[in-house]
């Protein structure tokens, strides 16, 4: 069956279609490239020191840790208060049946 047998084949249409969204795919590789180029411009510039950010981001990564860690305790602390919660409400549900 030829496209000119089937009217619902529109080649000329799928081909547009392609050609848009690989356009659009191809901008953004360029957009990308652009940005990465920036960066790389940025860092090899006289104004970026290397040991500097090194330093930062050991001193991020250990800050980031024990800000996990603190995290991790308020959360226990707060399932054993809510754990008391329960077993007060318990208890007061328990009296209150028994009167």
């Amino acid at each position: 069956m030829s496209s000119a047998d089937n009217p619902q084949r529109d080649p000329l249409g799928e081909l547009e279609v392609v050609t848009r969204l690989l356009a659009e795919e191809v901008s953004a590789f360029r957009l990308r490239a652009q940005r990465a180029e920036a960066a790389q411009a940025e860092m090899s510039g006289g104004d970026y020191d290397v040991v500097s950010s090194r330093s930062r981001i050991v001193d991020l990564e250990t800050e980031n840790r024990n800000l996990q860690e603190r995290l991790d305790e308020a959360r226990q602390r707060v399932e054993r208060l809510l754990a008391r919660l329960r077993f007060l409400e318990e208890q007061l549900l328990a009296d209150g049946a028994q009167r």
